[in-house]
């Protein structure tokens, strides 16, 4: 259900076990998962912090439960939540770019441009990096540089879409 893209279904099919009760975190990932995406974010946190006791390490379930909690108004968890998954997972962009959102979120630019310029030292092939790094130039009222990076953003990936998008 929660495949086809149907969370309120896959919620209504978890309700049983949600109200008898389970400590099997991938049963507990799914009814936060489901309750995510159906709207009911108190619960959704309840079970991923549920699950993330029980698999600390599980990667995915800190990706869904800092979701939650930005989503939430609970920013300062959400970093702590993307921070973990950041340096679990140094090859992949998703993480930094969740930590880079959630730190514009609180307001704290210069930490996101160090996330910005990380991923631009570590990928300078790719365009992510100096999209996020226009963003936060954007923001701070630096329109050319900031257009200097989205220029970038297409060189190493011509006809980037946001780029282009930015640019014009």
């Amino acid at each position: 259900q929660l495949q086809l893209n149907h969370p309120r279904e896959a919620a209504t099919t978890l309700l049983p076990v949600k109200t008898g009760g389970t400590n099997d975190p991938e049963l507990l990932t799914l009814i936060g998962v489901a309750s995510a995406r159906s709207g009911d974010l108190p619960t959704a946190n309840q079970y991923l912090k549920l699950a993330a006791q029980q698999q600390p390490q599980n990667m995915a379930v800190r990706t869904e439960l800092g979701r939650t909690e930005i989503a939430l108004g609970n920013n300062k968890a959400a970093i702590a939540d993307f921070e973990e998954v950041a340096k679990a997972s140094p090859d992949a962009v998703a993480p930094e770019v969740a930590l880079f959102l959630a730190y514009i979120k609180t307001g704290e630019q210069d930490k996101a441009l160090e996330i910005a310029n990380q991923i631009v030292a570590e990928r300078p092939d790719a365009a992510t990096g100096y999209l996020l790094v226009s963003a936060i130039d954007l923001m701070q009222g630096r329109a050319e540089e900031g257009r200097k990076a989205l220029l970038k953003a297409t060189e190493v990936h011509p006809g980037d879409v946001n780029a282009s998008r930015n640019l014009a």
